[in-house]
C-alpha cells in the first residue's frame, strides 16, 4: 500500500528507532517534508539509505547530532533544513551542507560550535542560501 502523504511530523517520538522509521518511510514515496526533531534514538543514516528520499525537500532534525556522513548522505533535493539546537554540530560537520545543491534555507540557531567562518563558507559555496543563526 502506497501513500500520497507529503508531510510527516514525528517530533519528540523518543522510542522511534531506525527500523521503525525505515519501515514507515519506505511506504511514503511522495513524502516531501519530514520532522524527526528530538527523536533521540534515531540513526540519521537511515535517511540516506531510504529510497524515499528523492522527493524530500524539507527536513527538520533539530535537537539531534548529525555527523558529516549523515549530512553528506542526505537527499540532494533538500531545500530547507533545520539543525536548530544541534549542540554538537561543528564547523567541520556543517561544511558538508555544501553538498546539498538545492539547499535554499538552513537554520543553525542555538548551535554553539558554529562560527562566523562557516557561515561565510556556506554563503560562498551555496548560491542564494538563507542562513538563520
Amino acid at each position: 500500500m502506497q501513500s500520497n502523504l507529503k508531510k510527516l511530523t514525528l517530533r519528540l517520538c523518543l522510542n522511534l528507532g531506525k527500523e521503525s522509521l525505515l519501515h514507515i518511510l519506505t511506504k511514503l514515496k511522495a513524502l516531501e517534508c519530514l520532522d524527526i526533531s528530538g527523536c533521540i534514538n534515531m540513526d540519521l543514516m537511515t535517511l540516506s539509505k531510504a529510497k524515499f528520499a528523492k522527493n524530500l525537500r524539507w527536513l527538520n532534525i533539530e535537537l539531534l547530532n548529525p555527523s558529516s556522513a549523515d549530512l553528506h548522505g542526505l537527499s540532494t533535493g533538500i531545500e530547507k533544513l533545520s539543525l536548530k539546537s544541534c549542540l554538537h554540530l561543528s564547523d567541520d560537520i556543517a561544511k558538508h551542507l555544501s553538498y546539498l545543491p538545492q539547499l535554499k534555507q538552513v537554520n543553525l540557531e542555538n548551535c554553539p560550535l558554529i562560527t562566523p567562518e562557516v557561515i561565510k563558507y556556506l554563503n560562498d559555496k551555496i548560491t542564494n542560501i538563507e542562513i538563520c543563526v
